[in-house]
Order: C-alpha cells, then sequence, then structure tokens
C-alpha cells in the first residue's frame, strides 16, 4: 500500500510540474520593443468583410504578396500575379471581359457567358458582371 501512495504522489508531482516547464523566462526591455517595432512595422488590414480586420482577427484564408516579392517576380497584371499566389488561377480568352478567376478550387471554368461566375469581380466596390 505504501509503494502505491508514493507511485501517486510522484505521479501527481510531476503532473502538477509539467506546466511550470513549459513557461517562457520573461523578455527584458530591449527585446520587447524590437519585437513590437517589427510587427508593428508588417501590420496587414484586411478589409474583405468590408470593415478593416487584422490578420489575426480575420475569419477568411488571405495571400499576401508585398511589394518587393511583385517588383521581384516583374508582376505587371493578374495573370502574372498567379505565379506567386498559388490559390489562384486565371484564364483570359478573346477579351478582359472573358476573364476566368478560380481562387482555391472556386470558379466558373467553363467561361460561359450566359452563366455567372463563382468568383465575383469588384471595381471600386462596384460588382463587374460578365455580361
Amino acid at each position: 500500500m505504501k509503494k502505491l501512495e508514493l507511485l501517486a504522489a510522484t505521479a501527481l508531482t510531476l503532473f502538477l510540474a509539467t506546466p511550470a516547464i513549459a513557461q517562457d523566462a520573461p523578455a527584458t526591455a530591449p527585446e520587447t520593443q524590437e519585437a513590437e517595432s517589427l510587427q508593428g512595422s508588417d501590420e496587414i488590414v484586411v478589409t474583405a468583410t468590408k470593415r478593416e480586420t487584422t490578420l489575426l482577427d480575420t475569419p477568411i484564408a488571405v495571400s499576401v504578396t508585398n511589394a518587393e516579392t511583385i517588383q521581384r517576380a516583374q508582376i505587371r497584371d493578374l495573370i502574372d500575379l498567379q505565379t506567386v499566389v498559388p490559390s489562384l488561377r486565371v484564364s483570359q480568352l478573346q477579351s478582359s471581359a472573358n476573364t476566368n478567376f478560380i481562387i482555391r478550387g472556386f470558379g466558373n471554368g467553363a467561361n460561359n457567358a450566359g452563366i455567372e461566375p463563382s468568383v465575383g469581380v469588384f471595381i471600386d466596390g462596384v460588382y463587374r458582371s460578365r455580361s
């Protein structure tokens, strides 16, 4: 019986001490200020839900491309953008009105002029229909 009590006490002590091992040491003041300045300079504000939210508070998937990547990849239009955004496919047939967007597998792959696509195009907040 004594062995069982000793084993239970040891197991309980190890179980209760585990969270203390996982704690980080407190950061010094210069490290904290440096981390905050790095995070503040690259803050991403998402307006896809028609209100400004941070990237962490946004309930949708977001692909971010910065200006340096756009310049390095020589991106001039949305067709070029698909080279750096893995979930975007853009196809253009005879005219820009027939441009087809597929995002994360959703889109109108048939490119039928009589069917509105699954991915909407908004220019300055106004929906642009295919017809």
